[in-house]
């Protein structure tokens, strides 16, 4: 069974993926398609960039758009693991703050947070009813918290070493959080997150 790891408060995804380009009855592709598809070969590059500069074997996950999606950004464990993000995102989402975004779901696959989470949640701690106890809950919202923090210090090691700079990786957490910047029991607040992006 798959399992997401989202990237912000609201932004989470598992759904079927569609195809981007949609072929018009005389067989040309629409403007708006080619513009996203081309957006996608430019967000592939740019995972293909961090890839090869993180010095480490990391398995290439598969890049892929759903414009069905309510959410913007999500990685997917399996086989192969995926990156799905909406075309809405992409649109937003430009240059730098798009490869820390890349970036940041990629080190979710690569520190095999969607395992963790799983191993956590098979050992009933994320259970409704521990959910109810506020203990369990801040134990549930602390894993969560963590590992959301560690993907974001490996992200931000990598995307310096192309350039990136903590005003655009807190870019992209600014598109992600959808105006929504408190913690939540996923995600730490938007200020935070911002404010070790520098350490």
């Amino acid at each position: 069974m798959n399992s997401a790891f989202v990237l912000s408060v609201s932004l989470v995804f598992q759904v079927a993926v569609q195809p981007v380009a949609v072929a018009s009855p005389a067989g040309a592709i629409a403007p708006k398609d080619h513009l996203r598809s081309s957006t996608l070969q430019l967000a592939n590059n740019m995972l293909d960039e961090i890839i090869a500069i993180a010095g480490r074997p990391i398995e290439r996950p598969v890049l892929e758009m759903d414009a069905k999606s309510k959410y913007a950004i999500v990685s997917l464990s399996g086989t192969p693991a995926r990156i799905v993000l909406t075309p809405t995102y992409l649109a937003d989402t430009t240059g730098p703050a798009l490869q820390f975004a890349l970036a940041h779901e990629l080190a979710h696959l690569h520190l095999a947070h969607h395992e963790r989470l799983r191993r956590f949640r098979e050992a009933g701690l994320a259970s409704a009813q521990n959910e109810a106890h506020a203990s369990s809950r801040h134990l549930i919202r602390s894993v969560y918290h963590a590992i959301e923090l560690e993907a974001d210090a490996l992200a931000m090691r990598w995307f310096r070493q192309v350039g990136g700079t903590p005003s655009d990786a807190a870019e992209a957490l600014r598109i992600a959080y959808g105006g929504h910047f408190g913690a939540t029991d996923t995600h730490p607040a938007f200020a935070e997150r911002v404010q070790r992006l520098g350490d």
